[in-house]
Order: structure tokens, then C-alpha cells, then sequence
């Protein structure tokens, strides 16, 4: 992670460019799983674990989401009532029926959005992805 960051004022989340954009509207990660499954606690822990093997990044918890970020935004996690929709951001589109949504951000990069609902979710494919859209940000 860069070494140094902005940080906002108001809700003292750091970012890498001064006046950034963004929610000032964080909250605790254990907000997100109140009135969940445990199970969908579990999940999320397991999916934490594998993108800490990648390398540095933050988890910034804001009212709708849970971000994932490096130097830059490279995805983020939503809490469902039976599992996590995560979302990762590449430079390409993908074209996979695991993928529930990819939207076009800028003419180079693609958010894409995925469902997570057990372990078995976590597989090498996705982890490629997630790989890659982490690498892309630092």
C-alpha cells in the first residue's frame, strides 16, 4: 500500500488521491452481518483469509458494502441474508456463467459481480480473478 494516503476529514477513511470521491458513511464490519447466518460470517472469513495471501490491502466498511482496497478500489463484498455477492474490478470483460453482472466502467475497466454461497465458491478460478484485479490496483 502507498505510503502515503489522504485522509478524509469526516469519516477519516484514507484514500490515494486528495478529495477523493466517496461515502463518508462507514460502519463496522460486524454491522454488515447482523441478523445473518453465521454461516454467511464464515463465508466471509474464509473468502478474508484468501485475499490476504495476495498481498497488503484494507477493508473499508461504508453502509452498503464492504470495499476491498490496495493503492486503488479493486472490489467488494455485499452481505446477503444466504451469502456474499462479491464484486472485483479487471481491464478486461470476462464472459463466464459464473459471472452475474460486468459493467463497463471506463473504456479499460470492468466491474464484474459474482455469488458466493459455501467454501466450494472459493475456488482457484475465482481466486485467479480476485488475483488479478488485486494486482492491478497496487
Amino acid at each position: 500500500m502507498p505510503t502515503k494516503l489522504w485522509p478524509c476529514p469526516t469519516c477519516k477513511r484514507k484514500f490515494a488521491k486528495q478529495n477523493q470521491w466517496h461515502s463518508c458513511q462507514p460502519v463496522s464490519i460486524d454491522a454488515h452481518f447482523k441478523g445473518k447466518p453465521a454461516e454467511v460470517r464464515t463465508l466471509f472469513e474464509q473468502l478474508s483469509a484468501k485475499l490476504r495471501s495476495f498481498g497488503s490491502f484494507r477493508m473499508d466498511a461504508v453502509k452498503s458494502s464492504i470495499n476491498l482496497v490496495s493503492k486503488h478500489h479493486f472490489g467488494g463484498v455485499r452481505v446477503l441474508k444466504d451469502g456474499l455477492h462479491v464484486g472485483f474490478i479487471l481491464s478486461h470483460p470476462l464472459n463466464h456463467p459464473r459471472i452475474l453482472r460486468t459493467q463497463r466502467i471506463t473504456p479499460t475497466i470492468y466491474g464484474h459481480r459474482v455469488k458466493l454461497t459455501r467454501a466450494e465458491d472459493l475456488d482457484a478460478e475465482l481466486l485467479s480473478w480476485l488475483r488479478e484485479a488485486h494486482s492491478r490496483s497496487t
